[in-house]
């Protein structure tokens, strides 16, 4: 902290330290922390959350991944559905806001970041180079930036549902159009297309269910023509499955985010 950027407070295990009239810290101490803004609002029907610095879409959008998907697995649920909690038609992230504290992300996909004294590389285990995490302030900015952003926001009438997307044949996958191809080398660099091509409705769980084991949970089917349509990464309609799908739109705009991370296909 050479007193660059003044304004920054910064902060020892939680205690704030004190700056000299040049910006630098008295008594000289090196911090381990500061502190940085998150900002929800809205604008008619549409809704904004701010990212602090570059956020990684999934941050904040999840993806088709699941525990085993993950460069560095902590067997812990992803942080907070930022877009899936939102309220409003027309849904926003503005990234590259505030402080711009560098790259965020879950600590999940933390590799080779500066205070990640562990780290020996930047290339995880599916061989896939991480040369932007260098650029991190922490590596749990992600989850902090998103359960910040959590307890900013007000009661949503959608839904998050633990589930799986149907093929034509009854299979069920994490993706609309098919699995793997996720990894940078090795069997997990292959892609599947599911039978048919992509999917041709959801199967859900009810609140409480963890697993489609005895005949839990119901499906739905989705077509172009309703009611139940695909849903995109931003709560909008979609024509059909595409890899930004993230769920289904239904009648009245009734809103479910279909969850694929957890293992519920036991």
């Amino acid at each position: 902290m050479l007193g660059v950027i003044a304004g920054k407070i910064p902060f020892l295990d939680g205690v704030e330290l004190t700056r000299g009239p040049t910006g630098r810290i008295q008594p000289p101490t090196t911090p381990n922390e500061f502190q940085t803004d998150v900002v929800w609002f809205r604008i008619g029907d549409g809704e904004f959350v701010s990212a602090p610095g570059k956020v990684f879409p999934y941050t904040f959008a999840r993806d088709f991944g699941g525990p085993d998907d993950q460069a560095v697995p902590d067997g812990a649920e992803p942080p907070p559905w930022v877009m899936a909690k939102l309220t409003q038609p027309f849904r926003f992230v503005s990234g590259l806001g505030e402080d711009m504290v560098g790259y965020i992300f879950p600590a999940t996909n933390a590799v080779g970041v500066p205070l990640d004294l562990g780290a020996a590389d930047d290339h995880d285990r599916f061989g896939c180079a991480h040369v932007d995490d260098g650029e991190a302030a922490a590596v749990n900015a992600g989850d902090l930036s998103a359960n910040a952003l959590a307890a900013l926001l007000p009661p949503s009438r959608d839904r998050i549902r633990f589930g799986r997307y149907v093929d034509r044949d009854g299979g069920l996958h994490r993706s609309p159009l098919g699995d793997g191809g996720q990894a940078c080398e090795g069997p997990g660099n292959v892609f599947h297309p599911i039978p048919g091509g992509e999917a041709t409705g959801v199967r859900l769980l009810r609140r409480g269910q963890r697993a489609f084991a005895n005949g839990a949970g119901f499906r739905i089917s989705v077509t172009p023509r309703g009611p139940w349509r695909w849903m995109d990464l931003r709560g909008r309609p979609e024509l059909q499955a595409s890899t930004q799908t993230r769920g289904i739109i239904g009648p009245n705009d009734k809103r479910i985010w279909i969850d694929v991370f957890p293992d519920v296909t036991q």
